[in-house]
């Protein structure tokens, strides 16, 4: 038999016989089953958090679905939008929102720079509702003196309802170097036809 002739090998004799192989043995088998162990226990765990987090999304939702928005608030939003929609410029295609977008950041951001640099990242076709915009993106880069840091800040504050500061790193100990992207928001002209230009 097979067990008859694994016994009668010279592997195994010389195994029976080495009792400090035999507890290596062992403790390798030991330590084998206890990462297996380990690991079924991570992978539950891993699995118990997602079912929790997906538990707790769930609650979430139905929650929110159970809050019903009342008339006055909504109406606020729309006379908020429409007052928004009001006091963005317009522009009859893309390539007149790039430039007048990039001669207004000329005018206005690059005052407070030195050596400022103005660069046209692109624009995009939104759609508000029923009304079609142009985004238009912009990175400025240059240098803004310390002294001039508050003003700055003051003017790039949420008082342009039609420009976006989509983000913004200043080093004031090395080079007082400064990099912003900001996008200006256009509303589309619309045509002798009735349909926007692009």
């Amino acid at each position: 038999m097979l067990v008859d002739r694994i016994k009668q090998s010279n592997a195994y004799i010389e195994f029976a016989a080495n009792i400090r192989l035999q507890w290596l043995s062992l403790a390798v088998l030991a330590i084998l089953l206890i990462s297996a162990i380990k690991a079924a226990g991570d992978a539950t765990a891993a699995q118990s958090a997602e079912v929790a987090t997906q538990l707790k999304l769930v609650s979430r939702l139905e929650a929110t679905s159970q809050n019903e928005i009342d008339e006055e608030t909504i109406s606020a939003l729309q006379s908020h939008h429409e007052d928004w929609l009001k006091v963005l410029p317009s522009a009859s295609s893309s390539s007149t929102a790039e430039a007048q977008a990039l001669t207004r950041a000329d005018a206005n951001i690059k005052p407070f720079l030195a050596r400022a640099r103005l660069n046209l990242i692109g624009s995009e076709p939104l759609t508000f509702g029923a009304v079609s915009l142009w985004q238009v993106r912009i990175n400025v880069t240059g240098q803004l003196p310390n002294e001039r840091v508050i003003d700055f800040m003051k003017f790039i504050d949420r008082t342009h309802k039609d420009a976006r500061l989509v983000s913004l790193q200043y080093s004031p100990k090395a080079s007082n170097s400064i990099n912003l992207v900001v996008d200006i928001i256009y509303r589309k002209e619309t045509s002798t036809g009735g349909a926007p230009d692009e």
